[in-house]
């Protein structure tokens, strides 16, 4: 026999608690998935920022020529 003298009153709601849980749960796997998507995209942006930087970033020649005219 299961001791129920603990609280009474929680054996009823086994549904409620049970539905809760089970949304709780929905919601903690549709977070990590927009996690997951938007951690891909901000490192798809820090990619090509770093591409873009290293495109446009003059070399220490042409900072020379640029700077002494």
């Amino acid at each position: 026999m299961i001791n129920r003298s603990w609280g009474i009153e929680l054996w009823d709601q086994f549904d409620n608690v049970s539905k809760y849980t089970e949304k709780s749960v929905q919601f903690c796997e549709k977070y990590e998935s927009f996690l997951k998507d938007r951690s891909t995209i901000e490192d798809d942006y820090a990619r090509a920022l770093k591409k873009l930087t290293k495109t446009y970033t003059p070399k220490s020649k042409e900072q020379e020529e640029f700077y002494n005219k």
